[in-house]
């Protein structure tokens, strides 16, 4: 009696427990949030992981990714070919490797654009706040490391996004390792951050769009 008495017990504290440790999605996210906003600055190695349902095998691409709290975003990609896409100063840069050309674009006049910069600048700082305009947040992992937000009907993120999870480096969720994207087509992106520098001065041929 005294046993089962005991258990009962420790397994009403542990449940206890679970319940106090439980956070709603949009609490999580704005957690997570509040964490990254911490961070100034980020220069970061990347593993991007393209499963497309028409290919059996995925395809790789790996490169480095650069931006700050300015609003500047750099893309460089070194293998398979090597591409860059810079967005700062309110213009939007590519350049590859194969014609040696820089194409330029300005987004302040183009809402495609700025939706493209806002969005690629919430997915990889942090900005959840910002991305709850479009998104809504729907689920948290039981060990509390990741959670997944969707795009808002009607929004035009929702004609190719099914959902994004964002995977956390530990419990202090100051840090994403990984973000994996599933698309509306089937298809799914996975980018694995390496070798994060998080508020150290990004080098300025960074933002140079043949800058890699």
């Amino acid at each position: 009696m005294h046993i089962r008495y005991a258990c009962g017990i420790l397994t009403a504290l542990l449940l206890g427990i679970a319940v106090l440790r439980a956070e709603s999605p949009d609490d999580f996210f704005t957690r997570a949030s509040g964490k990254m906003a911490e961070t100034t600055s980020l220069r970061s190695d990347f593993v991007q992981t393209k499963r497309l349902k028409a290919f059996r095998k995925p395809l790789k691409i790996t490169g480095e990714l650069c931006m700050d709290r300015t609003g500047r975003f750099a893309w460089h990609v070194k293998t398979p070919i090597r591409y860059s896409c810079v967005i700062a100063d309110g213009k939007l840069r590519q350049w590859d490797a194969d014609t040696g050309k820089t194409l330029t674009l300005d987004v302040d006049s183009n809402p495609g654009l700025q939706y493209l910069a806002r969005s690629l600048a919430g997915f990889f700082s942090g900005d959840f706040t910002e991305m709850k305009k479009d998104f809504e947040a729907v689920s948290v992992s039981a060990d509390g490391l990741s959670g997944e937000m969707r795009p808002r009907q009607g929004v035009p993120a929702a004609n190719f996004i099914r959902s994004i999870r964002f995977f956390f480096e530990d419990d202090s969720l100051a840090a994403l390792r990984r973000v994996v994207i599933d698309e509306c087509s089937g298809d799914e992106t996975d980018i694995e951050f390496l070798s994060s520098v998080r508020n150290q001065p990004v080098p300025e041929e960074k933002w140079r769009p043949d800058g890699n």
